[in-house]
């Protein structure tokens, strides 16, 4: 058979080029970037000071720092007077004047002794610790305070009594004993969280 017209004749055909395929762009998106999380909140430092408090008439620097801290050592006694260079002699400090305590870790030894403590309140500040104080009454079990600090709380103040108890029983006998507007709110207090850092003995 002869060649088409302006074919030269032994040459063959070429191929028609296979058609482009319709390649158009999908609707697939691609997956947005994850949330950041939220960033964990600091936590909280431990204090360098409890607070400050003015001495009222009948009150002195040594029973202060035996209602907060269980004792006036030596050496805390120094502490006090170093947060206080404006006080010449912490031994003759005027009704009025303003007492800064600073926050110094100890063992809370005291606590060792007895199983059971009774909690009359637990504020937080050392301001309201002592208006308790100051309010109860004079023919009743003293109260001292238990200053401390842990990382769910921050830094609180049980008030409670002086005395501890071994026996669980006589705890109550003595919670249920206190004035009544003292007994309404008070209670066993509960142990301690283990980060727990404590400011007296």
């Amino acid at each position: 058979t002869a060649p088409p017209a302006g074919q030269p004749p032994g040459v063959a055909k070429a191929p028609e080029p296979p058609a482009t395929p319709d390649v158009r762009p999908s609707a697939f998106k691609a997956p947005s970037p994850a949330a950041p999380e939220p960033a964990a909140e600091p936590m909280p430092a431990v204090p360098a000071l409890l607070g400050k408090l003015r001495i009222h008439e009948g009150s002195s620097v040594l029973l202060l720092l035996l209602q907060i801290y269980g004792n006036t050592e030596t050496n805390r006694f120094q502490a006090v007077g170093r947060a206080n260079p404006h006080i010449k002699d912490l031994n003759r400090v005027r009704e009025g004047e303003t007492i800064v305590f600073p926050a110094i870790p100890a063992k809370a030894a005291s606590l060792e002794g007895a199983g059971h403590w009774v909690q009359l309140a637990r504020t937080a500040s050392l301001e309201e610790a002592y208006r308790i104080i100051r309010r109860y009454p004079d023919d009743q079990s003293s109260l001292r305070l238990i200053p401390q600090w842990n990382g769910k709380e921050g830094l609180v103040f049980p008030v409670i009594l002086r005395k501890g108890y071994k026996e669980r029983e006589e705890a109550l006998r003595a919670l249920h004993g206190l004035p009544a507007e003292f007994a309404a709110g008070a209670e066993l207090m509960s142990k301690p969280d283990k980060d727990t850092v404590y400011f007296a003995y």
